[in-house]
């Protein structure tokens, strides 16, 4: 079985990702952050400094997100098997669904 454990951060998505002790060894395991960074809300701000606001905050999640990736894997029980951790960006519906199809998983694991 291959599975995606999608995460947020949130305390549910740390219990699906203990949740994982529940099912057989995997044959991989896919876990995803997907960062949706915001633009830059204003209008009428020049395309360099929007571009600016958008490459530090998209820094500064990517960081966090890292982190969360850490120790998230960290919870993961010993037998869950192979794990891969992946950091993406973009809307997070559509990426789960697009790397689930890419990685032929057969299970999305998220909390809810």
């Amino acid at each position: 079985m291959r599975i995606l454990l999608a995460v947020d951060g949130s305390d549910l998505s740390e219990e699906a990702a203990r949740a994982l002790a529940h099912l057989p060894h995997a044959e991989a395991v896919v876990v995803l952050h997907v960062l949706d960074v915001p633009d830059p809300a204003y209008p009428m701000m020049m395309p360099e400094v929007a571009r600016d606001i958008y490459a530090t905050v998209e820094r500064g999640m990517r960081e966090k997100g890292e982190r969360l990736l850490a120790r998230v894997t960290a919870l993961l029980p010993p037998r869950t098997g192979p794990v891969t951790k992946r950091l993406e960006v973009g809307k997070p519906a559509e990426l789960i669904v697009t790397i689930a199809q890419e990685q032929r998983v057969n299970l999305i694991v998220l909390g809810s």
